[in-house]
């Protein structure tokens, strides 16, 4: 397990000396940070975190999904739904999983909660289903939920981000630029801008994907976008893959 201080050492260690803007446009161990969090927050939108938590039924239909420890409305979806799962392992039974898609669940809301309901069961107090959802995740000074695999990923997008903020404080580290000064600082801003890029192209070669095309793995929103070359699509009604 890996600390957001580790990441910042390591990107520290790559970039050596920082540019030392003043006032507004400074770049120092904060902006680092700021970096590391946006990395971060990239990151979670395409391997986010998986979690899994026991809920128990109240012959109802309806359960907010607040009650999920890590549940966050308009990021957490549902991955998948085991009902009856009490005594799946102790009793070495197969799972009992419920897709939405073939009309065993969906999502509700009213004006202030959502809701998973239940349609084709309607579990009592003596079932416990099993909800595997998504979830933000954790790196700060104490723990990380990123994979380990995954942590020299996260420095290098750590520093594609520092690349774009200092970028951007170049072009506004000289109020109002003029003649030579103005040309130099452009082209120190074009060059972290093609860092940043360069960084970018690393991380991506590090999670497993190629020519700036992302790995199977990342998660994508097939309705909302194509996948890149040489990715596929797989429906799956009857089984949990």
């Amino acid at each position: 397990m890996f600390t957001k201080e580790a990441i910042q050492g390591r990107v520290e260690t790559l970039v050596g000396s920082l540019p030392a803007f003043t006032g507004d446009n400074e770049v120092d161990s904060a902006t680092i940070g700021e970096a590391i969090d946006q990395a971060r927050e990239h990151y979670e939108l395409e391997f986010p975190r998986e979690i899994t938590e026991d809920e128990v039924g109240d012959s109802g239909n309806y359960y907010a999904l607040t009650a999920l420890a890590n549940w966050e409305n308009d990021f957490s979806v549902i991955l998948g739904l085991d009902y009856d799962s009490g005594n799946r392992v102790s009793n070495d039974e197969r799972p009992q999983w419920l897709f939405q898609e073939d009309g065993d669940w969906d999502y509700y809301r009213d004006a202030s909660t959502r809701y998973i309901r239940f349609i084709t069961r309607t579990p009592t107090s003596s079932v416990t289903f099993r909800i595997t959802y998504t979830a933000r995740h954790v790196l700060n000074s104490v723990t990380s939920t990123i994979r380990n695999t995954h942590e020299s990923s996260i420095v290098y997008l750590s520093i594609s981000k520092l690349c774009s903020i200092i970028s951007i404080k170049t072009e506004k580290a000289l109020d109002p630029p003029g003649g030579a000064q103005f040309i130099s600082m452009r082209n120190k801003s074009s060059g972290f801008q093609t860092l940043a890029r360069e960084y970018f192209s690393m991380y991506l070669q590090e999670i497993g994907g190629v020519d700036g095309v992302h790995p199977v793995g990342v998660t994508k929103e097939y309705d909302l976008k194509p996948l890149g070359v040489g990715g596929s699509y797989l429906f799956h009604s009857g089984a949990f893959r």
